[in-house]
Formats: structure tokens, sequence, C-alpha cells
């Protein structure tokens, strides 16, 4: 979390003290809680349920609880916005909806159900440093030591919360001449 509290704040963390709420962060608070009952919910759903038909399922929701808003949202623009988006805007929207949705959620879900849901979860973090990359390559974004930096926090933080505990073998009961380190007696 504080990798990705040094790219958001690029470095300074005292702009967090400076944080202003505003009534669009309940919606991303939201957002995240339902993100989170995916995850832990992947692994639960029933067993006759794919993973395809978990999404599925998961994005019809997601659809019911969003269409509201869009509507709200495009009440507000003037009449014809939808048809002056030229074939560049389309193919955006297509990208968005069958890479940066399906198959990522797709790849999220089968990671998840692999490795667990507290596991998966910690991938998360990743978003905003494939942010950056992906801004540095395609939008001429420069990279400053403050991604770097916090490169380095979420990879350690990953990697650290991905570490196994050491398994101890358990004590061997019985006579000296049965522990594999002890050679046997002549008795």
């Amino acid at each position: 979390l504080l990798g990705v509290l040094v790219i958001v704040f690029q470095g300074d963390l005292r702009a967090l003290l400076q944080l202003q709420p505003n009534p669009h962060d309940l919606i991303l608070l939201g957002s995240m809680t339902a993100w989170s009952c995916y995850t832990l919910w992947i692994n639960r759903r029933p067993a006759q349920l794919s993973l395809f038909g978990f999404l599925f399922v998961i994005g019809v929701i997601g659809q019911c609880v969003s269409l509201p808003l869009v509507l709200h949202e495009l009440a507000g623009y003037p009449s014809g916005l939808l048809q002056s988006f030229g074939a560049r805007v389309w193919l955006g929207i297509v990208y968005l909806g069958i890479f940066a949705t399906l198959a990522a959620m797709l790849c999220f879900g089968y990671g998840v159900a692999r490795a667990g849901p507290v596991r998966g979860g910690i991938f998360t973090h990743l978003v905003p440093v494939l942010s950056v990359l992906f801004a540095v390559l395609f939008s001429d974004e420069t990279l400053a030591l403050y991604h770097v930096l916090g490169f380095v926090l979420v990879a350690g933080g990953a990697m650290v919360s991905c570490l196994q505990p050491p398994v101890e073998s358990p004590p061997v009961v019985g006579t000296h001449a049965s522990h594999p380190n002890t050679p046997a007696s002549n008795a």
C-alpha cells in the first residue's frame, strides 16, 4: 500500500494530509468493496458455475447497478453525442470492454482461483505500477524517481506477502536410535 501511495502522491506523502474527500469518493469506496467481494467469492462460487459463468453473473449485476448512473450522466450531455464518436473512440470502447475488462477479470479470476484470494488480492497493487509503465510507453509520460520507489515498494510488498513461513519437521518420538541424525546403538 505504501508503494501505491508513493506513486499516487508523487513521492510527497504530506499531500495525503491535504486530501479533501468528495462525494465521488463514496462511489470509489463502493467499487473497492465490490472488488473485494468478487475476489473473495471467486473460490466460493457454486461448483457447477464456471469462472466465465460467474464473471457473466457479476457483469450483469454490475450493468444493472451502473445503468442508472450512465443514463444520469448522459442526460447532462447534448443529444447526438454518441453519434459524434469517431472510429477511434469506438475502438477504444471495444478495447476497454474486451481486454481491459473481460480478459483482465478472467485472468485475475484464474489467478485468484489458483493462488487464493489473499495472495491474488495483493497483486491488485500492481495496477498503478502497470498504469505508469503503460503511460511511459504510450503517452510520453516521464518516469520519475518516485515511480521507481513506488515500484520497488509494491514489488517488495507483493514478494514478502507471498513468502511461506518455514515448515519445521515434527519432533521424532522414540529412542535415540530412531532419530535420523543419531547413530544406532549396538544394544
